[in-house]
């Protein structure tokens, strides 16, 4: 009797059911976070390599519209960090059009935006006495 009761014992052992559906999401969760993942490198990217370019030609033409077109600037190099906001120009020039301020004043444009002479910049005494 004893051979009889240890006879009956199935040969495998039981599977778990299988959830296809759980591997789907899965598989559809990571295609998302690939695809979001693969969309912030690009755009990271693009604006480090591209963004220095358009912001250069942004900027120069906001100068001359709202000079009316009496200093122009121009620039070696634009630096940003989008991660840190820190934002860094290089070689800034800040260039006069005299001629087109000449036009501007017999014009009868009495109010020029921007000064035709600007004084120099002094170091504020007490700013330096603090450092000392």
């Amino acid at each position: 009797m004893n051979s009889l009761l240890f006879s009956y014992m199935p040969d495998e052992t039981p599977k778990k059911p299988n959830s296809k559906f759980g591997k789907h999401i899965i598989k559809a969760l990571m295609l998302v976070l690939i695809v979001i993942s693969i969309g912030f490198i690009s755009a990271f990217l693009a604006m480090n390599y591209f963004g220095e370019h358009f912001i250069k030609k942004f900027l120069q033409a906001k100068i001359q519209e709202v000079s009316q077109g009496v200093y122009e600037i121009d620039f070696d190099e634009f630096n940003f960090n989008l991660l840190s906001g820190k934002t860094t120009i290089t070689g800034f020039k800040l260039i006069p059009n005299e001629e087109r301020y000449e036009e501007l004043r017999k014009l009868g444009v009495s109010e020029s935006p921007f000064p035709n002479r600007l004084d120099p910049v002094r170091e504020n005494p007490t700013s330096s006495a603090a450092r000392k």
